[in-house]
């Protein structure tokens, strides 16, 4: 008898979490964040990307064998990370932090490209008054409840050359088969002149990159990459990809860009680059 009492009231409290659950997910996506806003509230730490006070950082990445074993950036487990409003973690805020003090997007009148645009900083971006702002991904459906994204492959964008002064893409290429392709293909939309930032995880351990196109069943590659839908593991020879489709790269460092403090205000992972590719202009010709 008991335990039936006990397992009604599990029932009814699954049932009601259930409930609550959709009713949050129906709700507009404006409303979603001043629930959480309002929820996480408190003092402990401000979001560099939405300017929300959060009382606790929720955790992200995985806790997987292959990324401790390749120590890979970017893709690990860290706890205390993400903002529990706009959802920005550490790659997410370094990205941000370099947009605005590292480029000129709030001083000149820029067309950017924003590849699978993470959400903290689609709210960001969307109020600068002087870019042409388009988000794009392949798989728009997860956008439709609050962002207007343009579907795009891209290793095939429709736009012609030359078109985009500026490009985000964080965390995508070791989503992508053919990332060559894509690779020359954002060289080719950029104009002359301009950036782009290229994030991907990057293993430490790794001396070349590892890919291996028969390792196709998703806990496979879960096992070799350290995400289901990864099909690659960069290592630093990543730079000499971007260069080999025209790309001029950068590699620059958050810890020497900004110091300790700064990094540590941030909560940003020292350890992480930032790669700004260029396509530069050489003697009227573009490279």
């Amino acid at each position: 008898m008991l335990e039936t009492q006990v397992n009604r009231k599990i029932q009814r409290m699954q049932k009601n979490r259930m409930i609550k659950s959709t009713l949050y997910n129906n709700m507009p996506w404006k409303a979603r964040v001043f629930i959480r806003k309002v929820y996480y509230f408190g003092s402990k730490f401000d979001c560099s990307v939405c300017g929300s006070r959060v009382r606790d950082l929720l955790s992200t990445g995985h806790k997987l064998a292959i990324l401790d074993e390749l120590d890979v950036i970017g893709a690990k487990y860290r706890e205390q990370d993400t903002c529990p409003v706009c959802l920005s973690h550490c790659r997410t805020r370094l990205v941000h932090k370099f947009l605005r003090t590292g480029t000129n997007i709030e001083s000149s009148k820029l067309r950017l490209l924003h590849v699978a645009p993470e959400f903290g900083l689609y709210l960001s971006l969307r109020k600068i008054s002087n870019v042409e702002y388009v988000p794009a991904d392949f798989v728009v459906e997860r956008y439709a409840d609050y962002i207007p994204v343009e579907q795009m492959d891209i290793t095939q964008i429709s736009y012609g050359a030359d078109h985009f002064d500026a490009i985000v893409c964080n965390h995508v290429l070791e989503h992508i088969e053919n990332d060559r392709l894509a690779m020359a293909e954002l060289f080719r939309v950029l104009k002359p002149g301009g950036w782009a930032i290229l994030q991907v995880p990057i293993a430490k351990n790794l001396e070349h990159t590892f890919e291996d196109r028969k390792i196709v069943d998703p806990a496979a590659r879960e096992q070799n990459y350290g995400q289901k839908d990864h099909v690659r593991v960069y290592a630093m020879d990543y730079v000499e990809r971007l260069s080999s489709v025209g790309f001029v790269v950068e590699v620059l460092d958050a810890l020497a860009l900004w110091g300790r403090e700064t990094t540590e205000k941030l909560k940003l992972n020292p350890e992480e680059k930032i790669f700004v590719a260029r396509k530069n202009i050489i003697d009227g010709a573009h490279r």
